[in-house]
């Protein structure tokens, strides 16, 4: 889960909460207010109805009862019962005996002076009197309509309003969320175009001097750092093989000169030093290649280059060296268009395909190399198979890096710098370098290219 998700999830939950807590604080303060404003009402009818009865009807109960017949506001299911000091109904407006009133009940009546109570759905006062010294006790009870049916309405108005309040926070907290992230996933972006190919790139700083801009600073500082850091060791690399590579060809041409024909057991020697300087001239070499292949970084020096043209030219050089080399070479198309042309840097391929093809005979048992460039739609394969021991190895992808060797390379002579080196070279050119077997005695180096349609 992102960024943006998490927080408009945390905010929606957080405004529900509070919304939720306000709109229940909201419901119970106005049930309450609205239960004991009726109540207020119901001791206010009792209060009018003992006053009438008393003082101005002179204890007549059809004078009190025409009096609530035609009083205006009538309560639903309204009744009022007048009791005597003992206990006696005095007066009642009608018959219904939803909740009798008990003894318990005027003993607690006594005790407190007035009593609120609710039954069945309805609403019940009642409340001690004293005139004349006597005592009275009105009973009031009534059914609220508006309680019944408007607080229900208010419980779902509330509930759908804190549902669309949810969904609307909810909605707004991730386009809100999603614009402010905007400059984080810009900064993003732009980390993820840093590779080693443009290690000079920085972070466009933002304008604002907030967190995001800080962080930018940051990166950017770190990446200058790098840089000086890989610039030092490559500029080392390069002037250390520059520096290696003249000592080494004045001892070759003293060998070579020193080499007398005659003396076989010395001439021997002297060709295995001249091999191993060779061999060694060959891993600074490689070493250099390696430092420089770096600074190819821009593929507008690229240009359109055919794959068998290159293997040719590199099969032709290398028979001079070595004519026991027997090479074949097939193309298999499996698109509806044949073309073998990829962008890329001539010598650099060449180099690629000399170590592949190096790689090949040295390793194979009968001096045999097979090449295959296999056309697909989108991408270009070129394999170099060849009939030797399978090197024992958990992983292959170990056998790219440098100075790694397999177990079949006992008593071969390598550098293991060769297929480091290809596998880089092969990188520059977007393309991947992989290694397969194909039975006992069958391996198979593939490297594969994006192809370029025309």
């Amino acid at each position: 889960m992102n960024l943006k998700r998490r927080f408009s999830i945390y905010f929606s939950l957080l405004f529900s909460l509070v919304l939720a807590t306000v709109l229940i604080a909201v419901y119970l303060l106005f049930s309450e207010y609205r239960r004991d404003d009726f109540r207020t009402r119901l001791f206010q009818r009792g209060e009018t109805s003992i006053k009438f009865l008393v003082r101005v009807g002179k204890m007549n109960p059809a004078l009190l009862d025409m009096f609530d017949q035609n009083r205006a506001n009538k309560l639903m299911d309204e009744k009022t019962t007048i009791y005597n000091k003992h206990y006696q109904p005095v007066y009642t407006s009608n018959n219904n005996d939803y909740y009798p009133w008990t003894l318990a009940d005027f003993d607690k009546l006594r005790v407190k002076s007035h009593l609120a109570l609710r039954r069945n759905g309805h609403h019940i006062v009642a409340k001690a009197y004293y005139f004349n010294n006597k005592p009275y006790y009105v009973v009031v009870s009534a059914l609220d309509d508006f309680e019944a049916n408007k607080v229900p309405y208010l419980k779902y108005l509330l509930f759908l309003g804190f549902i669309f309040g949810t969904a609307s926070v909810l909605i707004l907290s991730f386009y809100v969320s999603k614009a402010g992230l905007k400059p984080l996933d810009s900064l993003r972006s732009q980390m993820l175009e840093i590779s080693e190919k443009n290690l000079q790139t920085r972070i466009d700083l933002h304008p604002r001097n907030d967190e995001i801009a800080q962080l930018s600073k940051a990166f950017n500082q770190m990446m200058d750092r790098i840089d000086s850091a890989y610039q030092r060791q490559k500029e080392f690399t390069a002037n250390a093989s520059h520096e290696l590579r003249t000592p080494l060809a004045r001892i070759t041409s003293v060998i070579q000169n020193s080499i007398m024909p005659g003396q076989s057991q010395q001439e021997e020697n002297q060709k295995k030093i001249l091999h191993d300087i060779h061999q060694l001239s060959e891993i600074v070499t490689s070493l250099l290649l390696l430092s420089e292949i770096e600074g190819v970084s821009e593929r507008k020096a690229f240009k359109m280059i055919r794959l068998d043209e290159v293997i040719f030219a590199v099969v032709q050089d290398f028979s001079l060296i070595h004519p026991e080399l027997k090479f074949s070479f097939d193309i298999v198309n499996n698109s509806e268009s044949i073309g073998v042309e990829v962008q890329g840097d001539e010598i650099l391929l060449k180099v690629a395909f000399s170590n592949l093809i190096k790689n090949a005979y040295f390793y194979s048992e009968d001096k045999s190399v097979r090449s295959i460039i296999t056309v697909f739609d989108h991408t270009l394969t070129v394999s170099f198979i060849n009939n030797g021991p399978v090197p024992e190895i958990d992983n292959p992808n170990l056998l790219f890096n440098t100075f790694a060797r397999g177990s079949n390379s006992s008593g071969k002579s390598g550098s293991g710098v060769g297929l480091s080196l290809t596998k880089r070279i092969l990188k520059t050119h977007d393309a991947i370098l992989y290694y397969q077997t194909k039975g006992d005695k069958i391996n198979e180096l593939t490297a594969t290219f994006k192809r370029v349609k025309f």
